[in-house]
This record gives structure tokens, sequence and C-alpha cells, in this order.
């Protein structure tokens, strides 16, 4: 504990909280202000990239102005060592909070991941991709206040060249809450990675437990990249369904399938709070802030959820009776066919026509001085809308029909106040408008029409034009070009896959769909199908290639040993670091690493000394190094084979 009159430039400082190998954290009085503070420490020396990170971290966070943002007042070098000036939260971290509880309740959960996702989105939208979510980074007051802390590792998503503090390849933060990509390459993620972690936070919060393990073990990556965890209801089924719903979406593996903005998380949470449940929570967090019992009101009365319920029963047996009758037009037949008229109409296209092409229909009001489009293709009344209609399959506006049902292209009937209208059809480049009276139903009868105003359209072939494709083939990660080494491939007519020059030239045209696969040595293939639409002559294309993995085996044939990968310069934090660097390898199966493609050093030690090896891992390679005594010396021996 440092002694109450001592002084670290200008503050004073009244003890230490903690010490670590990077640094140390104090509690101060800020000079002026007269409030308590901290101030962070660091004490490496030598490192130019802890300093400048840590540099970067003050930066990042006197920029922030937010509630739930942690503020930073001041930094400063004294010495040989660098300080950063905290706001002091008097209170203790989210992780601690987990630790009491066992498992947060639904609606506080909510409660405090509202103001964890504020935050995070105020960081986003400045540019500042956090890196390292988690609840030990959250800190919550006594006065109930949530606050998100430690940039350190944060990056801004668009970093000048040259000031870039992480490598392609580097691996940075807590392995049970990072998503599949940043395993792989820190560097490269982007708010995606954070609203991962998010999940997973969310996910810890509610459950007690974390959905993944936290090491770098093959099978802890796998279930990662896989998305293989315990849902959160299966720890318990009361746990509210709007959790389990964010949680699903928030750590799918593929980034491409998450949120990808916090605007939309914000947005359902604030739905799902009602003013009494936000009320509950705050009293709920502030009696476990103090170690107070806490005991929640009942969500809904016995009354309310027999009410409730009959209501529900009651609408579900009345709503297809109403449905069908406005549905089916038998409201307008029976009882008001005076105020309105039918109208069905029937695109008929040629056979030749690209089975993918949408036909669009839509109605307009025509009262000859002035023609209005009805909105969102709804028409007047109960908001009835025109559907094209193949098979029994619907879908408004626009539909992608097999060739075979083109003559079957027909809408419902549907009914329209008496009038003048218009009909605009599309079809590709093709398109076609038509002015159209619909008579009430009564004179449609009278006529002998029971079908109503039955119209037919016939669309002729679109217009092909050459379409010529350009190829920019790169590795996705080092963004350097692999066109010497890349093959574009394209499906023919008859399903085989053939090269750019080798495909039918009457192929080459628009308004049709191209399936792609692009082939690289030592990297994964890629496949993707591309429409052309009518009109469209040229067509670019940059695939980025994904590297295979490299594959480290590591065997042992002695009693005990101990190895590191990259030693103290591997990019690896928390406990994952110290797993890698004194993971056992006494009588177990050969470790089987995937790994990206670049250089490693594999060092080992014994009673007999240390052995260092460099290594040069290549995409889609074998690499096998085997440990062992020589039995004479007892010194350590290292095999190094390809396979």
């Amino acid at each position: 504990m440092a002694e109450a009159a001592e002084f670290i430039g200008k503050y004073k400082i009244l003890g230490l909280l903690a010490r670590g190998g990077m640094g140390a954290v104090y509690k101060a009085v800020h000079p002026t202000l007269n409030r308590t503070v901290i101030l962070k420490k660091l004490t490496v020396k030598g490192n130019p990239q802890f300093i400048e990170r840590f540099k970067r971290e003050a930066k990042i966070m006197m920029d922030f102005k937010h509630d739930n943002i942690v503020t930073v007042f001041d930094h400063f070098k004294e010495g040989n060592s660098y300080f950063i000036v905290l706001e002091f939260v008097d209170g203790f971290s989210l992780e601690e909070l987990i630790k009491r509880e066992r498992a947060l309740d639904s609606i506080l959960a909510m409660r405090i991941f509202l103001e964890i996702c504020e935050a995070l989105k105020y960081a986003h939208d400045t540019g500042v991709i956090h890196r390292d979510i988690k609840p030990a980074n959250v800190l919550i007051s006594k006065a109930g206040q949530v606050k998100l802390v430690d940039f350190g590792i944060a990056a801004y998503e668009e970093e000048p060249d040259g000031e870039a503090l992480t490598t392609h390849g580097m691996t940075l933060g807590t392995p049970s809450y990072m998503p599949p990509e940043q395993f792989e390459d820190t560097k490269s993620v982007d708010k995606c990675a954070d609203i991962y972690a998010l999940g997973v936070v969310l996910y810890e919060m509610v459950t007690g437990k974390k959905p993944f393990p936290g090491n770098f073990a093959p099978d802890t990556i796998n279930m990662i990249q896989k998305g293989r965890y315990l849902r959160v209801r299966k720890h318990n089924p009361r746990i509210d369904g709007t959790v389990g719903r964010l949680i699903g979406k928030m750590i799918k593996p593929k980034k491409s399938q998450r949120f990808q903005d916090l605007g939309p998380v914000i947005k359902i949470l604030k739905a799902r709070l009602k003013r009494d449940d936000i009320a509950e929570a705050d009293e709920h967090l502030l009696a476990s802030m103090h170690g107070k019992p806490f005991q929640a009101k009942p969500r809904k009365g016995r009354k309310t959820r027999i009410f409730l319920r009959s209501a529900i029963v009651l609408a579900a047996l009345i709503s297809p009776i109403v449905y069908w009758q406005i549905d089916s037009g038998a409201y307008h037949e029976w009882l008001d066919p005076e105020e309105w008229g039918k109208l069905e109409l029937r695109v008929v296209r040629p056979p030749s026509v690209e089975d993918a092409m949408p036909v669009s229909v839509q109605l307009f009001t025509d009262d000859k001085d002035e023609v209005k489009r009805l909105r969102s293709l709804n028409l007047p009344g109960f908001w009835r809308s025109i559907r094209l209609k193949v098979d029994k399959f619907l879908v408004q506006a626009k539909l992608k029909a097999p060739v075979k049902s083109a003559p079957g292209l027909r809408t419902d009937s549907v009914y329209v106040k008496p009038g003048n209208y218009r009909l605009k059809i599309q079809s590709g480049n093709k398109l076609l408008w038509d002015s159209v009276y619909v008579e009430p139903l009564v004179l449609q009868r009278q006529a002998g029409r029971e079908e109503g105003l039955s119209l037919s359209y016939q669309l002729g072939d679109p217009i092909p034009k050459p379409v010529s494709f350009h190829f920019d083939i790169v590795d996705e990660r080092l963004r350097q070009s692999l066109k010497d080494k890349s093959r574009v491939l394209f499906e023919s007519r008859t399903g085989a896959w053939v090269s750019y020059e080798e495909i039918e030239p009457d192929l080459l045209i628009s308004g049709r769909v191209y399936r792609i696969r692009v082939l690289a040595d030592g990297y994964l293939r890629k496949e993707f199908s591309i429409r052309v639409e009518p009109g469209q002559t040229e067509v670019s294309i940059q695939a980025a290639m994904v590297p295979q993995a490299a594959i480290l085996i590591v065997k042992c044939g002695m009693p005990s040993l101990a190895f590191s990968l990259n030693g103290k310069r591997a990019v690896l934090s928390g406990d994952s670091q110290r797993v890698l660097q004194k993971l056992n390898l006494a009588g177990a199966k050969p470790l089987e690493l995937r790994l990206p493609p670049g250089s490693y050093t594999l060092e080992a030690g014994s009673g007999k000394g240390k052995i260092s090896e460099s290594l040069k891992l290549e995409s889609g390679e074998r690499t096998q190094a085997e440990f062992a005594q020589d039995p004479a010396s007892k010194a350590l021996r290292l095999k190094i084979s390809k396979n």
C-alpha cells in the first residue's frame, strides 16, 4: 500500500489497488477537481508496441463523451512510466456481479445490457472497435451506473497506413468472447466482432456460464467456428424469449448472419423493457450492489393471465373466419356489390425467358388529370394487394417462378372501387402499360362476367446482350493478387465446370444467372451465383480467397514436457497464453493445431536445457514436431517433418 502523502505528478496517491506484470493501478485525488480518480500506470520498458497501445487507449477514451463510458481526464509521462487518469467508479465489475448472483434475472440482464449496447454503439459510430468486450470490462457503480472500460486493444475501423498496432495474422482478445474471424486475424475484425462478444456476455449474464471454454484448444475453436453451444433456455426455460433470440443472432459463427449494427439490438431491448420493468430492474440492481435481498414483483397476476389466454383463444377462433371473409372477397361479393368491382389478370411469358426473371405488377388510379400509384400495391378498403400466383405459391409484387409455370402467372381476384385504373407490368427490359375501367360487381354479373374483369397480357422475349467478365482474385488477408495461381470456372449447359474461355458463347448473355467457381492453390474453394440483369454488358468480380489452414502436429515421447509457440512474442492473451505456453504433453495424444500460415518459433524446456526451432507453416501443409529425449545424454531432441 502506498503512503498517503506520496504523489505521482500532481496527483496525491490514496493507495495501490492492483499490480501486474505490465503495470499498476492507483487510487488518487485530482488536484483541481477534488475528486477521487484512478491512475493507470504502464511499467513495461523497451517495448514500443505496448507503449503506443497504452497511449492509443488514452487518446481514444479522451475523445469519448458518453455517460456509459468511463471518462479519461488526463494522460502524462513521468520518468520512464506512462499514466492514464480515469474516472473512479465506486462499485465492482459485471463479472463480480455475475459471480454474486450466479445468474441474473432476464429483466435485470436486459437493463444492464441496454446500457452496454448504447455505450458500444457510441464507440462504433465514432469508428472505434473495442475488440475485448467481456464482463470484467464493464463496471457498475453503487448508484447503479453502468460503465464500459478498457479500450487497451481497441482500434479505429479505418487506420491510416503506418499507424496500425496490430498486424495481419495477429490474435488479440479473450478466447471465450472472440468470434471465429478474430482467431484468424484481429486486425481485420469490424464491429460484428464486438456484437458477437456482446452476445456471449448476455449469455453469461442470464446463465452464469460461458457458451464456450476459454482456451485455444482445437476442440474449442471447432465449437466456436460451428456455433455449437447449449441454448440458454436449456439452462433455464424461464429465461425471457427476447434474450434467447438476441443471443441466437448475435453469436452466429458467420458474421454476415449477425446484427450488422447495434441500432436494431437497442430498439428490440427498448421495445421489450416497459417503464415498470426498468424501475424494477433499477431497484434490483441497487439491491445487488449493496448486498441486499430483492423480491421481484409478479409479472402478471393470475386473473390477467386467464384473461389474456381467453382473449388469445377467442381471437384464434374468430380470426380465420374474419380473414376468410376479407381474403376470399366474400365481404365484397355479399355485402357491398355496388361499391366494389373485381379484377384479375394473367401474364404470359415465352418459354425462353430465364427462370429467375421476376415479373412486377403495379396498379395505379387514373382520374385523367392525375395518376397515383396505390401505396405499396395496397388497394382501398381492406388493404388487399395484387399478388402473382404460381400453383400454390404466393408472393406479393414480385415472383421468381419456374419456366414451366410461365403461362400460369396470374393475379388473385382483386376487389377495387369502380373507376379508371392503369396497370404497369415489368419483366426484364420489357415494360407494358394498359388503361382499364372496372365496373361494379352488380354490372359485371349482369353482363355474365362472374369472374369480373379478366385481362391477359403477352410479354415478348427480353433482348439479350453479350456480357464480358473481369476477375480480380486476391488473398483475403494480405490483399495480394493471386492471378498467376488461380483459375475461374463457369458451369456449362451440361453441368460441367469449364474455364471462361471454354464456356459456350451463346451463354455469355445478359438476363441469366451464372454459377462461378474460383480455385487457387493453397486456398479454399469459393463458389457463388451471379445474376446479370438485362441491359448489363460488363461484370467485374473481386474474389477474396481464404487460405487453407496450416496444421501443426506436436508429439511427445517423454514423461513430462512443457512447450511454447512463439513464446512471449505470441500475440495471445489471458488464460489462452498460459495454456499454450505451459501445456503438458505427458502421455497425451498428439496435439493438432490449425494455424494461419506464417513463421513460428517452437520452444521447449526440460531439466537438460531448452530447445528452439523456427518453423514456416504453409497453407494446407501438415507439419509434425516430435519431441524426444536422447537415451544416453538425456538431452532434448526435436524432429521436424512434413507430411
